[in-house]
């Protein structure tokens, strides 16, 4: 991802940054009774995959040097990230009513 203009760390002005999205997912499968002869997954086993549901996701950018997470918002697609946005993202960890909508 590529940023259109700089951004530096409030706490330690490095302009050093990574993009991280952690999420996490609840898998569920099916399992085959006990009585059954013939397995129906192809690799033999007895249950077979039913459902994967995301139960949540966090957005951010971290600072490389410091190591410090600035919340921040952005879609998988986008090569480019919302330089706005970013820097309210920044400024909010320094207010107490940080503004997202203007």
């Amino acid at each position: 991802m590529q940023l259109l203009r700089e951004i530096a760390c409030p706490k330690c002005l490095s302009k050093k940054f990574s993009v991280k999205y952690e999420s996490t997912y609840v898998y569920s499968y099916k399992i085959e009774p006990p009585n059954s002869t013939e397995p129906k997954d192809e690799n033999g086993l007895s249950f077979l995959f039913d459902n994967r549901e995301q139960k949540g996701f966090k957005q951010y950018i971290e600072c490389l040097e410091c190591k410090t997470q600035y919340p921040c918002q952005f879609t998988m697609d986008s090569k480019n990230i919302d330089f706005t946005i970013l820097s309210k993202a920044i400024r909010s960890n320094y207010v107490e009513k940080p503004e997202f909508f203007g």
